[in-house]
């Protein structure tokens, strides 16, 4: 029978569909040998060029940057954590008019490109504030509470509330309760969402180049800065390296024990809650909603601000040939980049998922398991400067080759996608494809008419969010883009180093444009879900 046992799945030979086991043993192969080619090797070829990890340590613009990108990831984790924490109590134990709605705004951040998230923040703080610590600072917490909301909300609500019910009977109160009943519960959870909450805050790339300021560099664009701007090669993979490490340390410490069964149970009616706790629930919602859509209204209207006034001049001029900003050119580079590289990760990320639902050798689980590791450690830059340093002599010279970008793309969103759809694999009883395999289906049979069939939702959902990360990937595509396939996140980055009221608005109308298109995305996967449950 298949058991989970210290969170950790075990597949025994008694449920295990024997086709299956055969061919998750082999089909392995291949990501595995796509993530060595496009992770490990390129990795590799960074590690060589900045072997020399002291540097980090003993030349002081280095050591200041890994130290600020550290703090500052340590401050931005532990804000996300103390906001984050209050609306997952809001969302995730309460039922009231608008909780859906609430919910969608608080993960739209998380989907929106981080440049874009950046330039939105310029749009609404004050000129004084729009660089500096506190500027990224926010930034990352509007993007990463939506982590905060879905790991440890969903955690919180599988918790019965009969065991609060029971403390408050003898005498605990709500303190005593959150530290006795809620705080063993959620502690793995709230670990595991810091983990990846202070990874997003430390690899970040779009948000701080846009709100950091140059006397506020972190790692992912001094690594841009060394290797494109500068061409010092040994600062770019020393900063890489000492980056890979202290994201590793992190994510290993942070990530025990989180696995759990999720059961979720009924949400608290508002209606029959106490008044205080009516009150209070309703303005944190309304709270919640309005910071969450006021970046995304200034974005707009930035975009229309052109001198001292409201204008469409600047989305005049991207419709057009005269203007900075060429729009058509580049969201077909962007929607051609994505739709590449949704598919090519959705290829490798369902054989990573199949090894680690079916395989039962050990080497075939763990290369599995590498393949999804690896990915997570290495940023979108980490990855961008290894192929430019793996692949720039035969007979691999792939430098300037159309397809390496949507590769890189698809190598940053390949963790994501194989870990929904090993959920949704999991979900599957083995008992039908045995049925299947006794009333004379061939394997592939069972394949089509039972995985297939019930992976679709799944596989649209990991092919959006594939699809998301590509939209929104900014930095790769900084250390790859050549001219004539220059991608939207691109086209903004260009124009925000240009002068020019007219120019700069256009670099809003790029990212409103791109907003606008990772909504619509994720908009038709829900109504989609919605059409296939009605």
């Amino acid at each position: 029978m298949a058991r989970s046992l210290a969170g950790r799945r075990v597949v025994t030979t008694e449920t295990a569909h024997g086709p299956y086991v055969w061919a998750a043993r082999r089909l392995v192969v291949v990501p595995g040998i796509f993530v060595f080619v496009f992770t490990v090797w390129p990795a590799i070829a960074t590690l060589r060029r900045g072997f020399d990890v002291t540097a980090t340590i003993t030349e002081s613009g280095l050591r200041e940057t890994v130290w600020f990108t550290a703090w500052q990831a340590a401050a931005s984790t532990t804000l996300t954590l103390v906001i984050g924490l209050p609306i997952a109590w809001v969302l995730s134990r309460h039922e009231f008019t608008g909780r859906r709605i609430v919910r969608a705004l608080t993960l739209v951040p998380f989907v929106l490109p981080t440049l874009v998230v950046g330039l939105a923040f310029r749009a609404v703080l004050p000129a004084d504030l729009r660089t500096g610590v506190l500027a990224l600072v926010v930034a990352h917490v509007f993007l990463n509470v939506a982590v905060v909301v879905r790991i440890v909300g969903a955690r919180w609500e599988s918790q019965p509330r009969t065991f609060d019910d029971a403390a408050a009977t003898l005498g605990a109160g709500p303190v005593a309760r959150f530290r006795t009943v809620t705080w063993p519960m959620l502690r793995a959870s709230i670990s595991a969402g810091a983990g990846l909450v202070f990874m997003y805050c430390f690899t970040t790339y779009g948000a701080a180049r846009v709100l950091a300021g140059p006397s506020r560099p972190v790692t992912e664009t001094e690594i841009y800065r060394f290797a494109v701007l500068a061409g010092d090669m040994r600062a770019a993979s020393a900063l890489a390296v000492a980056q890979v490490v202290l994201v590793g340390i992190v994510l290993a410490l942070t990530s025990r024990g989180v696995t759990h069964a999720s059961a979720p149970t009924q949400p608290l009616a508002l209606r029959t809650a106490p008044r205080a706790r009516r009150i209070g629930v309703a303005v944190g919602a309304s709270l919640i909603a309005t910071v969450f859509v006021l970046p995304l209204v200034g974005l707009v209207s930035r975009s229309l601000w052109v001198g001292d006034g409201f204008s469409l001049a600047a989305w005049r001029g991207a419709f057009g040939t005269t203007g900075a900003l060429d729009l058509i050119p580049s969201l077909t580079a962007s929607l051609v980049t994505a739709a590449l590289a949704a598919a090519l990760s959705i290829v490798i990320g369902t054989l990573v998922a199949f090894a680690q639902v079916h395989a039962t050798s050990r080497a075939a689980r763990g290369v599995a398991t590498a393949c999804e590791v690896i990915p997570v450690v290495v940023s979108a830059v980490v990855v961008g400067l290894g192929f430019l340093l793996a692949f720039r002599s035969d007979p691999f010279d792939w430098r300037g080759r159309w397809w390496l970008l949507p590769v890189a793309h698809a190598v940053v969103a390949l963790p994501l996608v194989s870990r929904i759809i090993a959920a949704s694999m999991r979900q599957i009883p083995a008992d039908l494809r045995n049925a299947a395999s006794t009333l004379g289906a061939s394997p592939l049979r069972v394949l089509s008419s039972i995985d297939a069939s019930l992976l679709r939702r799944p596989l649209g959902a990991a092919t959006t969010l594939a699809a998301l990360v590509s939209l929104g990937e900014f930095g790769a595509s900084s250390l790859l883009s050549r001219r004539g396939n220059e991608t939207l996140t691109m086209a903004t980055g260009r124009l925000l180093g240009r002068p020019g009221d007219i120019v700069q608005a256009q670099a809003f109308v790029a990212s409103v444009v791109l907003a606008a298109l990772c909504l619509a995305l994720v908009t038709f996967v829900d109504l989609a879900a919605a059409g296939d449950r009605q």
